[in-house]
């Protein structure tokens, strides 16, 4: 009688009660003896729009079997699987739909349950544009209960136009109640898998961006919600002959990429991140990691803010890298605006930052440096020796944090720094007019504006009470910044400072403030801020 009536529609709503759409099941049939069989099935949203249609979904147990065994519902194979997807600035049409029920609390006792699909088709229809892709033909997986009681296995396997496979596999534990989800892993195997397939993902951040290349490669993915928490990243990816084309933020401008590496493995548990032979690698950058980093917990720490800081690098660490800025510029003449004529054949900016032991305590040392900029403007070579380099040593020991040295050496910008937390000296001049000199010959200078003179002065001292007390001040002349996507700004004379008292034992200083004022004056205006309160 259920089977032959309308009965059957109230058939998906006792099952899958936090369901927010609707399910109307066609032909079925269900004889004791024989596989359950339900044809045309449709499901909606909560207005009607459609989600999924299924031609049909066959059981491999008998009902009776279904109906009696405790432990397993057996195989449902679901044929001929369209789902209907609208991307928008709020996600899906599936996202508000299923909220409910992938929250839904997990029952007491999970029978186990397979569900096979083959060649399922996906559209999915931009919201914005109107446009509609059709992914490649998707194998879907889907197993609880089967390798642990408790435990899912999705697996989904996509087939683009030559056969080439990209596969997805996740399990998670207890995922029909998210909060009780202890561990879920992902894993990635791509085959010569064209991004280009992507789009509709992509589109979810630019409506007008598209992405093509090939990728090749396996990544792992591993999170764990138990005490402590953890989490671990395996990767050895490629892709090739990447390119972002029509991104906004690019200003019209197209990037491409000869070959994108990314091998190495990232993992956390708690507060404590850990990269191992971390390598990204491409034709125009490149990223080293070794070591391990203490991120700060902001709410358990004193109110001395070197505390916390100290905390993201207070373990042995190495960072390298290198960026081909003469590859960004040919590939980005929007973006970077260059003389006609101009070519920039030579501006490798390259960097360091580690940290390690010592026998005294720990040593932080960083340093950026741009050996030489060269360019070729109308067939003519044009070349700056040592634009700019910057070197920073840091150290502590019993005696608290202090800094050895900080420098930064250019034409344009020269600072120096030393000293701790409780006694530091800091001056900088930065001349626009001589850096705007320096690039006039390379830089279209229809496209911005700059000119101007910074000087900056700070001091930290103690005094005979235990007091720290800080003291900067900032002078800005001739002032000019600007380009044709901004307003001009611009400041004849403005000076800015910045003053203020704190107290603290020894190794944080500045643990309470006491004091603290800002004071700027530009002409005839002036602004005047004070702390009312020790904080």
């Amino acid at each position: 009688m259920v089977a032959r009536t309308a009965l059957r529609q109230e058939v998906p709503k006792l099952l899958f009660p936090f369901f927010k759409g609707h399910v109307v099941l066609g032909e079925t049939s269900l004889g004791w003896m024989s596989p359950v069989v339900v044809r045309d099935v449709r499901v909606t949203d909560p207005e009607g729009a459609p989600l999924l249609t299924i031609g049909e979904v066959r059981s491999s147990a008998t009902l009776w079997w279904i109906a009696t065994d405790k432990n397993s519902l057996g195989r449902l194979d679901l044929r001929e699987l369209a789902a209907t997807v609208i991307t928008g600035s709020k996600g899906t049409n599936f996202d508000q739909t299923l909220a409910d029920f992938w929250n839904a609390p997990a029952p007491d006792k999970q029978k186990s349950l397979e569900l096979v699909c083959e060649s399922a088709r996906v559209d999915v229809t931009d919201e914005f544009s109107g446009e509609i892709v059709t992914l490649p033909p998707i194998d879907v997986s889907f197993r609880v209960g089967m390798s642990e009681p408790d435990a899912v296995e999705v697996e989904v396997t996509a087939r683009d136009t030559e056969n080439a496979t990209s596969s997805l596999r996740m399990r998670t534990v207890s995922p029909l109640g998210t909060a009780s989800a202890k561990s879920m892993e992902w894993a990635v195997t791509a085959e010569h898998w064209q991004l280009a397939q992507l789009t509709p993902l992509v589109k979810q951040w630019s409506t007008a961006g598209r992405v093509f290349g090939v990728l090749d490669g396996t990544a792992n993915v591993s999170v764990s919600t138990e005490t402590p928490s953890r989490w671990s990243c395996d990767s050895d990816l490629q892709i090739d002959q990447l390119e972002m084309l029509g991104w906004p933020q690019l200003q019209g401008d197209d990037f491409r990429l000869e070959r994108l590496d990314l091998q190495g493995r990232i993992s956390a548990i708690d507060n404590l991140i850990r990269c191992q032979r971390v390598h990204l690698n491409s034709n125009v950058a490149e990223l080293k990691a070794d070591g391990t980093w203490s991120t700060p917990n902001w709410q358990q720490t004193s109110r001395d803010i070197g505390t916390p800081l100290l905390s993201l690098v207070d373990e042995d660490f190495q960072l390298v890298g290198w960026i081909d800025g003469a590859e960004f510029a040919r590939q980005l003449p929007r973006t970077l605006p260059l003389r006609e004529g101009t070519t920039i054949t030579n501006a490798r900016v390259k960097w360091e930052l580690g940290s390690q032991k010592s026998d005294t305590g720990r040593v932080w040392i960083g340093r950026l440096g741009l050996n030489e900029l060269a360019a070729e403007t109308n067939g003519a070579p044009w070349k700056w020796e040592s634009p700019i380099a910057a070197e920073l040593h840091l150290k502590r020991d019993a005696g608290g944090l202090a800094c050895e040295q900080f420098v930064v050496n250019s034409e344009f910008l020269r600072a120096q720094g030393t000293g701790t937390l409780a006694h530091a000296n800091l001056q900088a001049v930065a001349d626009l007019d001589r850096l705007n000199q320096k690039l006039s010959d390379l830089l279209d200078s229809r496209q911005y504006q700059m000119s101007g003179l910074l000087r900056l002065n700070a001091q930290i001292a103690a005094d005979a009470d235990h007091h720290v007390k800080l003291n900067t001040t900032a002078d800005i002349e001739r002032l000019v910044l600007g380009n044709p996507q901004q307003p001009l700004w611009s400041e004849p004379q403005l000076q800015a400072t910045i003053s203020a008292i704190g107290s603290g034992p020894t190794e944080a200083p500045w643990q309470r403030l006491d004091a603290g004022r800002l004071e700027l004056v530009a002409g005839d205006d002036r602004l005047l801020v004070e702390l009312a309160a020790a904080a």
